[in-house]
């Protein structure tokens, strides 16, 4: 499979899974900024009451990941705290990208 197709099968499979799950929650629980959502990238920042999160899907050229970062930091604490944070590797399978922006979204919305 080539990058650019692999890219965008992996891309298409986070994002849906990320509105999917963020549909389950009420509108009212969270705040979500589309930044970009075209075939070879989507950004997007998550607010929380209590957390902030982004998730980049894109081809990294100079990055610790493949495709995927998902970081979520608590926004009331008085230093910049993690409270997940996920890259994905060559070793990742699509399950395992399901999995854990599931995972994230749960810890952020539980935080």
């Amino acid at each position: 499979m080539s990058h650019n197709v692999e890219l965008y099968n992996v891309l298409q499979m986070a994002r849906n899974t990320l509105l999917e799950e963020l549909a389950k929650y009420p509108i009212e629980s969270y705040k979500l900024d589309i930044i970009i959502n075209d075939e070879s990238c989507f950004r997007t920042i998550i607010e929380w009451k209590k957390c902030i999160g982004e998730l980049i899907i894109e081809e990294a050229e100079y990055a610790p990941y493949r495709y995927i970062s998902f970081n979520i930091l608590s926004s009331v604490t008085e230093e910049i705290t993690p409270i997940f944070c996920w890259y994905d590797s060559e070793r990742d399978s699509l399950e395992t990208i399901i999995n854990k922006i599931k995972e994230g979204l749960l810890v952020a919305f539980e935080y």
